[in-house]
């Protein structure tokens, strides 16, 4: 019998308190094992925004243009921020290709508008798994079965869920996808913005632009300025997804941007380093 003035003894039980600790040794154990390499954080959400590795692994996925695969592919990209840049091409966006999103920390769509369905949900998945996106022109608007769609939102696992731009336009019935040959000067929206470096300036410019429009999840980096009375084309728009991975859209090839570093920067930034 218990009596007046004592209390009965406690039953004994886990409190959440006691726990912390152990929760942040394990957060800081594996923080350790993948900043040197002993596991891939590649493959692990946030984290692998946080300890890149040394290398980017960059799948590209169409048909990009010469200049761009001479871009990639020269010394420029081999030791800034302390990385090299591995590049693996794909052509056909067929179940290999799938396959290797998967393997891959930077996606490139580029020169190829049309892209299978499970290829888009393959994509769209590894980007909200942590991958990074480089989108440029109309890749992957388009499936060869179905002339009558158009744009990013065909199919499973959308990609406009990811992507910062729309595409032929905002009905229903959606406008052909327009391209202009344009010139003038890519004007930068952003100066502070890391795939810029320090002292980038406004610089000229002469190509082909597709016509998109930013989503409201979305800001504007650079625009094609063409002139007074003329209209201004968005050219360089990066999506906000956090916590998956950095999406930023090109509507002209970067390669031929009079901005040799612009490109090794936007790698460099969609992997958290800096040249």
């Amino acid at each position: 019998m218990k009596r007046r003035g004592q209390y009965a003894p406690q039953a004994s039980g886990f409190h959440a308190e006691s726990a912390i600790p152990l929760i942040l040794i394990a957060i800081l154990a594996v923080f350790l094992a993948a900043k040197f390499n002993i596991i891939d954080a590649s493959q692990i959400p946030v984290l692998n925004q946080i300890v890149p590795s040394k290398d980017i692994r960059v799948g590209v996925f169409g048909q990009p243009s010469d200049e761009l695969k001479a871009l990639i592919g020269s010394s420029a990209f081999q030791g800034a921020g302390g990385i090299a840049v591995r590049p693996i091409y794909e052509q056909k966006l067929d179940d290999r290709a799938q396959f290797l999103t998967r393997q891959v920390d930077v996606i490139i769509l580029a020169g190829e508008p049309y892209c299978e369905r499970e290829f888009r949900k393959a994509v769209t998945d590894r980007v909200k798994s942590g991958a990074s996106l480089i989108v440029i022109g109309d890749a992957c608007t388009r499936v060869r079965d179905d002339n009558t769609v158009l744009g990013w939102g065909i199919g499973v696992g959308l990609l406009n869920t990811i992507m910062p731009v729309e595409i032929g336009g905002l009905t229903p019935r959606r406008e052909p996808i327009r391209t202009y040959f344009a010139t003038g000067q890519i004007r930068i929206i952003n100066p502070d913005h890391p795939i810029f470096g320090s002292g980038q300036k406004d610089f000229a410019f002469a190509g082909d632009v597709v016509d998109v429009t930013p989503t409201s999840n979305s800001e504007v980096l650079a625009q094609v300025d063409t002139g007074p009375g003329q209209r201004n084309l968005y050219a360089i728009v990066e999506g906000k997804s956090f916590p998956a991975g950095k999406v930023i859209y090109f509507a002209f090839d970067p390669a031929a941007a009079q901005a040799p570093n612009l490109f090794k920067n936007v790698l460099l930034y969609l992997t958290s380093r800096r040249g």
